[in-house]
């Protein structure tokens, strides 16, 4: 589960530095970084974070914002199965 959470969040930083026009490359750098639950939580309130920044750029593509968020949406689903598949309910189903 954390790495589908890191995951995530690198799609974030990934789809941040393509919304301000720099080169991007694909790095799970995240990914394969977070250990327990409270560092991929952090990870990805930052990238959210950036993300929003981003966003919120004078001049930025909106389009990999988007993409991102469509990214996340896919994934809280796998999430959500995950989550379900440990005995647990997920956040907004409660």
């Amino acid at each position: 589960f954390l790495q589908l959470v890191g995951h995530v969040a690198d799609g974030h930083e990934y789809y941040v530095r393509h919304a301000r026009g720099d080169e991007v490359a694909w790095a799970e750098t995240i990914e394969h970084a977070v250990r327990t639950p409270d560092e991929a939580i952090e990870a990805m309130r930052q990238a959210a974070a950036r993300l929003l920044e981003a966003a919120a750029a004078p001049g930025a593509r909106i389009a990999p914002v988007v993409d991102a968020l469509a990214h996340a949406s896919l994934h809280y689903g796998n999430a959500a199965t995950q989550l379900r598949a440990m005995g647990l309910v997920p956040p907004s189903s409660e």
